[in-house]
């Protein structure tokens, strides 16, 4: 699990799974202390952030009944991270540095 080894993606994925447990409040507070300034989540413990990381981890909010929007970082939240990667023809980039 993410706040063991893994990341956000994996915490994200766990949530949605066990959002009803003890596991998920754990994960949630995973995910509110792995932030990265961006509003952005990494792929691993480290690194720079992604999409893919960030939407998993805001699927995982919402499922346990949190609104990504809310939970931020310098003012930055998971959909602000994710509105700011999004091309003019509705991709998704990868990262700032990446459109894989």
């Amino acid at each position: 699990m993410g706040w063991l080894a893994g990341g956000a993606h994996r915490t994200g994925a766990v949530i949605q799974a066990l959002r009803s447990s003890k596991v998920s409040q754990k994960g949630l507070s995973f995910l509110r202390s792995s932030q990265l300034s961006s509003g952005g989540y990494a792929l691993g413990t480290s690194g720079p952030a992604n999409s893919q990381s960030t939407a998993w981890a805001a699927q995982g909010m919402i499922a346990v009944g949190t609104d990504p929007a809310s939970i931020s970082r310098n003012g930055n939240s998971a959909v602000d991270y994710l509105l700011a990667r999004q091309d003019s023809d509705g991709h998704f980039n990868y990262s700032s540095t990446s459109d894989q």
